[in-house]
């Protein structure tokens, strides 16, 4: 147990005395690193039995809490991948997706001359096939079977 590990808080347990102060050092404001470290120290005389008892319940809920969160947060960093993963998915097949669609619209116009300019050609055409599918049951339309 510690005196003044954090400026807002009397007494608390520490975890690690010396992070604590590499963490003063580095982050806090200069005009207050000294006094903080002169301030943090270890508790020397016995404290109240029911405080220390509820202290180490704080400290072991807090590891407990640290221990669960670990998994937590891989999860959330493998959420986020999937997520980044899934929306690149998501743009590639909306970009296919475009290329499919312009190439269909370009298939169905396609299709459309091909059926005008195959009307036009159809009384030559049913010449050329009467003479090269001699006994044929098309009828036009389609093929006749049973005929």
């Amino acid at each position: 147990m510690f005196w003044h590990v954090h400026h807002n808080q009397l007494l608390e347990y520490c975890y690690d005395y010396k992070r604590r102060l590499n963490t003063i050092n580095t982050t806090k404001p200069r005009n207050e690193r000294k006094l903080r470290k002169r301030l943090i120290k270890p508790v020397k005389g016995k404290l109240p039995a029911k405080l220390t008892n509820a202290l180490q319940a704080y400290a072991k809920a807090g590891q407990a809490c640290v221990k669960a969160r670990q998994p937590c947060v891989k999860a959330g960093q493998a959420y986020v991948k999937a997520e980044q993963a899934c929306n690149k998915a998501w743009q590639a097949y909306n970009k296919a997706r475009q290329a499919y669609d312009k190439a269909q619209r370009a298939y169905d116009n396609a299709e459309l001359i091909y059926d005008r300019v195959l009307e036009n050609y159809l009384p030559e055409l049913e010449v050329l096939h009467a003479k090269e599918c001699p006994d044929c049951p098309w009828d036009g339309k389609k093929i006749i079977f049973n005929k």
